[in-house]
């Protein structure tokens, strides 16, 4: 009886083992999964400020423009020919 009663408490010793090894496997794949979901959540912060400057780029492209662009406007006065005066042709 004396052995029976041995291996039974082995047999309990085992299990509660197995038990606080699958606590801590537990705990661990909890935190694996918290970090993934962190790291996820800044992806998705990227990616939606990534789309916002896009956005904006394709505005900025297809706005109409007010007026020549300054170059011309340059060459246009003669200060680009070499008229330092930036008087207009003759």
């Amino acid at each position: 009886m004396a052995a029976e009663a041995v291996a039974l408490e082995e047999r309990l010793l085992q299990a509660r083992s197995a038990q606080l090894l699958a606590g801590r496997e537990a705990g661990a794949g909890r935190e694996e999964a918290r970090r993934a979901a962190a790291q996820a959540s800044a992806v998705a912060a990227d990616r939606a400020s990534l789309q916002d400057t896009i956005d904006m780029l394709q505005a900025r492209r297809r706005a109409p423009r007010r007026g020549p662009p300054a170059i011309a406007l340059l060459v246009a006065y003669g200060t680009l020919r070499g008229n330092a005066a930036g008087a207009a042709p003759t």
